[in-house]
């Protein structure tokens, strides 16, 4: 394997700080009372310029690996850690899909009970749909993936997780949009924005219009942001959906920096 896994260790890292930086503002930052963020304090102004520190070092790094590999190879890899990473991803998806299961049920109850103050959980349900199929489509291209199987329906496998993160997006937006408060909503908000746009580059690849350095920012700052946004200690399913699209794309950064030699992704290809 080659040694250059800079992208993965840099995104982890970076939610990993940028977890306890933002742990660190709601601990003395937010006011409960007026559920306003202190802009000027210490937790704020670090958090702010780590996720800048972050975006630049992932722009640096993916210009200096912007390489021209735009087919369904890319993701090709013999190594084990990104067969488990998958695995895991799906787990974590299946995981999300039974939370859900049981979120929805929970908030449709109080939404037959008080109907006037709680809307009809359909979002919450098809961000569990959409989870269970993204377990299986993680799995089934993970597998791919590391047999190297150049199969067209590898694709269809990974829109799966595209559109749990599609429906997050949804889901996240309509629960934090409602604050006037930037600087409270704008770390799910992102983080729902980034997972949704790297897991759309892992399929845009497959179609022959993905661009590696786009993808390379966005699954690095989706698990910055992604990693980040479990501070905010939000529920059961945008929490564990948030982890398995993390690490989805963490494999798919694995998979891209130790990759197979060119040669035998075309030998591949012709098999």
């Amino acid at each position: 394997m080659k040694n250059k896994i800079w992208l993965p260790i840099i995104a982890l890292l970076g939610g990993v700080v940028g977890f306890g930086l933002r742990f660190w503002q709601r601990a003395t930052a937010f006011d409960t009372t007026t559920q306003l963020v202190d802009g000027s304090a210490p937790a704020t102004l670090g958090l702010l310029a780590w996720f800048g520190l972050m975006a630049l070092v992932a722009v640096v790094v993916s210009v200096k690996r912007n390489e021209s590999i735009e087919d369904k190879t890319v993701f090709f890899s013999d190594c084990k850690l990104y067969l488990i990473l998958m695995t895991i991803s799906a787990f974590a998806f299946l995981a999300a899909a039974v939370l859900g299961v049981a979120e929805f049920a929970e908030r449709l109850k109080l939404w037959q009970q008080v109907p006037e103050l709680y809307g009809v959980p359909v979002v919450q349900g098809l961000v569990s749909v959409c989870c269970l199929l993204g377990s299986i489509g993680t799995l089934a291209a993970g597998k791919n993936n590391y047999k190297q199987t150049a199969e067209d329906k590898t694709a269809s496998y990974l829109t799966f997780p595209a559109y749990a993160a599609m429906m997050m997006l949804i889901m996240v937006y309509q629960e934090h949009s409602v604050s006037a408060v930037l600087l409270d909503s704008f770390v799910p908000i992102l983080s729902a924005v980034f997972l949704l746009l790297g897991l759309y580059q892992q399929v845009a690849f497959y179609y022959e219009h993905g661009s590696m350095f786009f993808y390379q920012v966005c699954a690095v700052m989706g698990v910055v942001f992604g990693v980040t946004s479990l501070a905010d200690r939000p529920g059961y399913l945008t929490s564990m959906a948030s982890i398995a699209m993390c690490i989805c794309l963490l494999g798919g950064l694995l998979a891209y920096t130790l990759p197979y030699q060119r040669e035998q992704r075309n030998r591949c290809l012709e098999e």
